[in-house]
């Protein structure tokens, strides 16, 4: 368990090897997690229909609500939650704890199951959120910033690299082509 909370919480290389290594973390214990609670219900007597989410139509608004809005949705409900709680604690375990149980408690509401097959997956997405962010934000934001101060503080600057970039017969540039030129 430390080998795997090291992993999440202090990524030591790309983000793409991290995203294709957090993802089987993410995935198995939750697959694992929701078998184990259906078992136990189907054992104990539960009615496993009421449990279940509920049957809905497969409509080509109801995919693209499922695989393209949502996410984006919950992606940056998760960022903002994720900012509230890590005002709260500065610890990142406990964050993330607390970010995947209200996650899961929000995946209830469509069928309880739902719950277990949530909340690891979220735990393990608030974990690389809270280590990412560092890493990625203040990198993107320096150099945005930069980037916007050096193009709008000296826009001569952008036109006299333009005037020496382009051909006498093609400077008419866009209204925004300073704020795209790397100064």
């Amino acid at each position: 368990m430390q080998g795997t909370r090291k992993f999440l919480f202090t990524p030591s290389f790309p983000l793409w090897r991290y995203c294709l290594l957090a993802w089987p973390i993410a995935l198995v214990p939750s697959v694992a997690l929701v078998a184990g609670a259906y078992s136990l219900l189907a054992l104990a007597g539960a009615n496993m229909a009421e449990l279940g989410p509920p049957e809905r139509s497969t409509t080509l608004a109801a995919v693209l609500g499922t695989v393209v809005f949502a996410p984006v949705v919950e992606t940056l409900a998760l960022a903002a939650l994720l900012r509230l709680l890590s005002s709260l604690s500065e610890n990142a375990t406990l964050v993330a704890a607390a970010s995947a149980v209200v996650w899961g408690c929000l995946h209830a509401l469509f069928g309880a199951l739902w719950f277990f097959g949530t909340v690891w997956s979220f735990f393990v997405f608030s974990c690389a959120y809270l280590a990412w962010r560092k890493a990625s934000f203040r990198r993107h934001w320096l150099r945005r910033v930069c980037h916007t101060r050096s193009s709008i503080s000296r826009p001569w600057r952008c036109f006299s690299r333009y005037r020496r970039l382009t051909p006498p017969s093609s400077r008419q540039a866009p209204a925004c082509w300073c704020l795209s030129v790397h100064v």
